[in-house]
């Protein structure tokens, strides 16, 4: 059950960590529309580092 806490506790962090990824980049949209794939690879490596934790 531990593990299984855990494991949410690392999923909601990650979700977490990408919406104020997702926040600052829509901040940064108005100066570079370039970023969506900056974006993309930003987001993956987030999922990615949070899956490895």
């Amino acid at each position: 059950m531990i593990v299984l806490l855990g494991t949410a506790g690392k999923i909601v962090k990650g979700i977490k960590e990408a919406k104020a990824l997702r926040s600052l980049i829509s901040l940064c949209k108005w100066q570079d529309d370039s970023a969506d794939w900056q974006t993309q690879i930003i987001l993956q490596n987030t999922v990615a580092y949070t899956q490895n934790k």
